[in-house]
């Protein structure tokens, strides 16, 4: 009984604030406001570069909700060696702080010299721009998009039969009303299939692997591509291939030990990618950042992402897609109850209501805290490691390519 008071306690949290930074954005509008000024400039430097495009959604109240997409052109004449970065943010709207963070940063730092370097760059600002808006990890059509995006001509008529069986702890189909109560019964129905045999590493792996029977269940990865998705894949595959070798990053938070960048590999890795994760990934990693699998402990597999995705469009398989992940909360038993409890509390608000007005502020900012944590120390070790990647190991990136 203290082991499960204990947990509530840890699920249930409080509400703080993060203070101002000069690329850290307090919300989905600042984001975008940061992002636009930090493209003006570039726009002002090369004109002759830069190319923008935006895709939009509608808000909850009709407002306009957009994803941004910037492509600075610095290909050199007939150069054999024409290298790309791709950034890309937002995928999940809690976890796109630290992505926009990074594309601003760049913007500001990095861009102009890249660009004399011969470096063209892709920078896809908040995909989720609704979930950003909102504090949601899933888009305006309940979809995780990083369960979405067509790894396979089957992904959407996958059957989680271990989702099934927890679909009910899940989804509460209820008024959200008494937030410790609430989150103390999912406890202590994750605790009775505990008792029952099943390991934490099968409930995270049914819960949060990604599931397409319950479309208003978490994890939910859509019946078909959202546009979203439909819009990338329709102007991406001509810059890809334009170029001779791509670097992305996506960005996002919450897996993983509180402060650590973890960055991971997914499956698909083609040989490309083999290459650079031996003569510059690894030797760069320690004291640096975890390199990372799905099948390492703590983590997880997953379809319809992102990261295996995007090697699909790249005909030749010159490309190697991480995901870096910094973690906020650890990897202990205690830390994914409490992540996978406010997933299902904000998820069973969002579709079955709150009790007032203060239970769903308290909710969002509950999210919000796990996934951007208000701590000065996590937030200078996020910068620190976002310049490292986005310098140092690029460095080296493009010194291999030579």
């Amino acid at each position: 009984m203290n082991i499960i008071l204990l947990l509530c306690i840890a699920l249930v949290g409080g509400l703080s604030s993060i203070s101002a930074s000069p690329y850290f954005p307090s919300d989905y509008d600042q984001a975008r406001g940061l992002f636009l000024a930090a493209v003006a400039d570039i726009q002002m430097a090369l004109p002759k570069k830069i190319k923008s495009k935006y895709f939009l959604v509608n808000g909850e109240e009709g407002e306009k909700l957009y994803t941004d997409f910037l492509f600075l052109d610095c290909r050199r004449g007939k150069s054999k060696v024409q290298p790309l970065l791709l950034l890309t943010s937002g995928v999940h709207g809690p976890e796109s702080f630290v992505g926009s963070a990074a594309q601003i940063w760049f913007l500001k730092n990095q861009s102009q010299k890249r660009c004399v370097q011969g470096v063209s760059q892709v920078f896809i600002h908040a995909l989720n721009p609704y979930g950003f808006k909102y504090m949601r990890r899933f888009n305006e059509n309940n979809v995780d998009l990083n369960r979405n995006f067509p790894t396979s001509t089957e992904i959407y008529h996958q059957d989680n039969q271990a989702y099934k069986n927890l679909e009910e702890v899940l989804n509460p189909k209820k008024e959200l009303n008494h937030l410790p109560l609430q989150s103390l019964t999912i406890i202590a129905k994750l605790a009775k299939r505990l008792v029952k045999g099943m390991s934490v590493g099968e409930i995270r792996q049914a819960s949060v692997g990604g599931q397409y029977n319950f479309p208003k269940g978490i994890y939910y990865g859509g019946s078909a591509p959202e546009p979203v998705v439909v819009w990338l894949e329709s102007i991406l595959p001509e810059i890809l291939n334009s170029h001779s070798d791509v670097l992305h990053y996506d960005f996002h938070t919450g897996l993983g030990e509180k402060g650590v960048l973890h960055m991971m590999v997914g499956p698909g890795l083609t040989s490309f990618g083999k290459k650079v994760i031996k003569k510059v990934i690894q030797p760069l990693a320690k004291g640096n950042f975890d390199l990372t699998t799905p099948s390492d402990s703590g983590f997880y597999k997953i379809q319809g992402d992102i990261i295996d995705f995007i090697p699909q469009l790249k005909k030749d398989g010159r490309i190697l897609n991480l995901t870096a992940e910094y973690g906020t909360v650890g990897l202990g038993i205690f830390s994914q109850l409490k992540t996978l409890a406010r997933l299902i509390n904000e998820n069973q608000g969002y579709h079955f209501g709150h009790s007032s007005d203060r239970v769903k502020r308290t909710v969002k900012q509950r999210l919000r805290d796990i996934f951007h944590p208000p701590k000065k120390q996590w937030l200078d070790q996020v910068r620190e490691k976002n310049s490292y990647i986005l310098t140092k190991v690029l460095d080296d990136f493009l010194a291999i390519l030579n």
